[in-house]
């Protein structure tokens, strides 16, 4: 049986948002499969990855460590590695790459993770 990667979800304040977190996160979280990634908040212990989420390019959620060190990913606004996307591009980039830091961290231990066509 796969182990169940957890990603903490860190949110900016929401002062100035280009994009809807939470709507990111629902969607990103729907393109993985429950039984491979649990999504809880930042400050849960035992992380895997976390995952910032800014809703503007100032990226104020980023510039703030937790005390856990663990690799991290972060979107600013509609900027994720880097780059400007548009909304269904940005869910897919983000999505491909939890599933790369998370497939990296299941190799080292002999697990994967999965959504629902297919197993990395």
């Amino acid at each position: 049986m796969n182990k169940i990667f957890r990603v903490g979800i860190k949110y900016c304040g929401g002062c100035n948002p280009y994009i809807e977190r939470k709507k990111l996160v629902q969607a990103v979280q729907e393109k993985l499969k429950p039984d491979s990634v649990q999504f809880v908040g930042y400050g849960e212990k035992n992380l895997d990855l976390l995952f910032n989420v800014s809703g503007c390019r100032i990226d104020c959620v980023g510039q703030f460590e937790v005390e856990e060190k663990v690799p991290k990913i972060t979107v600013a606004g509609k900027i994720f590695n880097y780059r400007q996307w548009e909304w269904e591009d940005l869910v897919e980039r983000i999505t491909e790459e939890i599933r790369t830091q998370l497939a990296a961290l299941g190799e080292d231990k002999g697990e994967g993770v999965q959504d629902d066509s297919r197993q990395i």
